[in-house]
């Protein structure tokens, strides 16, 4: 996938873009677990050293075609831990939140922050719209049938 610098460089800083979530995190790195500063905005997950130092990510992970999941925790040997499994490339990050709490959100917020998940999201919502719409209009259909036959939903004649 190809990225503009300058364009992410921008979105670090800009201050309006909504920050979905952010916070302390580690990450598994070469069997070694490295605390690091993350910031998702859109589908972006940043990663810093620091959250005193945020001009330029040492880690960037788009958050598309992916699965995150709860970490067994005796695995990772890290307590609040979760893994972002890429589906093509089979690559997958663990990581670990600061506590219980923290953890529910990350995976909460990570599991649809995807365009994929938000897109899905839309077509369902889309859907159940389409079907009230069309239960209304049925509805609508009906009522108008018997008011202009003088006859009720059933065929009787009304009085």
């Amino acid at each position: 996938m190809l990225l503009n610098g300058s364009s992410l460089v921008s979105l670090i800083s800009d201050r309006d873009y909504d920050r979905k979530i952010h916070g302390s995190v580690s990450v598994l790195q070469d069997e070694r677990w490295r605390k690091l500063y993350a910031i998702l905005k859109a589908n972006l997950l940043f990663m810093f050293e620091s959250s005193d130092r945020l001009e330029i990510p040492v880690l960037l992970i788009v958050m598309e075609d992916c699965v995150v999941e709860l970490a067994d925790d005796n695995a990772t040997g890290r307590q609040h831990s979760f893994s972002i499994k890429f589906n093509t490339t089979g690559h997958t990050y663990i990581m670990a939140a600061t506590d219980y709490e923290a953890l529910q959100n990350w995976v909460s917020v990570l599991t649809s922050c995807s365009f994929e998940f938000m897109e899905a999201t839309r077509q369902s919502l889309e859907s159940a719209e389409d079907e009230e719409t069309e239960k209304r209009r049925a509805k609508d259909g009906e009522s108008t049938t018997s008011r202009e036959t003088g006859k009720d939903a059933g065929g009787e004649a009304k009085e």
